[in-house]
């Protein structure tokens, strides 16, 4: 998490300690999370809640990228709209087809039209 100082120069940033973290979210009941803010940020905070049992809610929209496990792992709710829904478990199915492809217990004559369907 980054907080701009004020100084002359606009370059100049103090990067917040896990525990200046902890103390920001530790006076909230929940901590919502978007994905317009840097990946970094967002996990720092989640990671911070979930050690504080503060619930973690991420809203899907805004910037069109995938979702990382280490931040899925600290999210108790995700809240997408339709299309990102849809965008989301494409993506997942696309990487669930490629990391099984060499796999010979399910590389099986489905998987051609597995990979048809995605695309």
């Amino acid at each position: 998490v980054k907080n701009h100082a004020a100084a002359d120069d606009d370059n100049d940033e103090q990067i917040l300690t896990d525990e200046q973290i902890q103390d920001l979210v530790s006076s909230h009941s929940l901590l919502l999370l978007q994905c317009e803010v840097p990946h970094l940020v967002n996990l720092r905070l989640a990671q911070a809640a979930r050690k504080l049992n503060v619930p973690v809610i991420v809203d899907v929209g805004g910037e069109d990228r995938t979702m990382e496990p280490d931040l899925l792992e600290c999210c108790d709710y995700l809240v997408p709209n339709e299309t990102e829904l849809d965008r989301l478990a494409r993506s997942y199915q696309e990487e669930d087809v490629l990391a099984n492809r060499n796999d010979p217990i399910s590389n099986n004559d489905g998987m051609a039209q597995q990979m048809e369907e995605i695309q």
